[in-house]
């Protein structure tokens, strides 16, 4: 075998290592910060405080170490990019804000409601840090390197990644013996998969993070500012065994899978066209080759 094979073969599993240490670390970091909010809020802290700080600091450290960096600077308009791909979702997303406020103003609003809505922004930028690093980057990235050059990786890694986020979101709370919470933990699943995919798409194809999760950040908090009016916590419950909260949810997660599904056809058709070399934390970095446009026929 020559040097080169060797030095070739080295490099490779130097980068598979660093993949599976990318998509551990995506899951311990689930996993410990769960435990971490549990025995910490026997001490009178906020649960969902502890999580997410944890998830964001230990997303972050763990994402530059593995060679991130670059996927965190401002290289290109990936904000406006990501917004402007993502725009059925947004305003969906506001319109159920609005419906939200609706009944909010109409059951009384709480005091202290304009400071909750204030440390919401936080809230909302923790999720969308901690979400995006952990699975656009730590794992979806992970993936990638270990997948490498082969067709479809980026459709696998994406998929993969993503089907993760979603059932991140109902693990704990499905009760197989309730038809409403199977319902809408599998709606739920599939909705949140769909969000991620789309989110997979804009980071390869817009060459950086940020982008996803400025509007991952933006996209939760309108709805999170909305029932801050009157509950003095943020609760998070997506399934529900009662039959009127059960139906309600499904149409709603329904709808969001409906408008979700033109933005997920268009990545799956570019995600299908385009390779990636081995991701970030390869030697690809985060340049996308892409078959040239066909050219139309010349008219008569």
């Amino acid at each position: 075998m020559s040097k080169n094979n060797i030095g070739a073969d080295s490099s490779r599993n130097t980068k598979i290592k660093k993949g599976i240490i990318a998509i551990v670390s995506a899951v311990l970091i689930c996993v410990l910060g769960e435990l971490t909010a549990y025995y910490l809020s026997d001490l009178g802290l906020d649960a969902n405080w502890v999580l997410f700080i944890f998830r964001s600091v230990a997303s972050v450290i763990l994402f530059i170490l593995l060679g991130g960096k670059k996927w965190l600077d401002f290289k290109t308009n990936s904000i406006g990019k990501t917004f402007k791909f993502c725009i059925p979702l947004f305003v969906f997303n506001i319109i159920l804000a609005l419906l939200y406020t609706v009944y909010s103003i109409s059951t009384g609003i709480s005091e202290g409601a304009f400071g909750r809505i204030l440390l919401s922004i936080l809230q909302a930028i923790l999720i969308g840090i901690n979400e995006e690093l952990i699975f656009r980057g730590l794992m979806y990235q992970g993936i990638l390197v270990i997948s490498g050059k082969k067709k479809n990786s980026l459709m696998i890694a994406a998929v993969i990644s993503s089907v993760a986020f979603g059932l991140i979101h109902i693990l704990g709370s499905v009760d197989f013996s309730n038809i409403y919470v199977i319902l809408t933990a599998l709606l739920k699943t599939l909705e949140t998969a769909m969000f991620g995919f789309i989110l997979c798409y804009c980071c390869t194809f817009y060459k950086d993070i940020i982008g996803a999760i400025i509007f991952h950040a933006v996209f939760d908090w309108v709805v999170i500012a909305a029932q801050m009016l009157n509950n003095t916590e943020l609760s998070i419950e997506y399934t529900s065994s009662e039959k009127t909260a059960g139906l309600s949810r499904i149409v709603i997660f329904l709808i969001m899978v409906i408008v979700y599904l033109p933005t997920t056809i268009k990545a799956v058709k570019r995600f299908r066209a385009a390779e990636l070399t081995d991701g970030i934390f390869g030697d690809g970095g985060d340049e996308v080759t892409e078959p040239a446009p066909k050219k139309k026929n010349a008219k008569d």
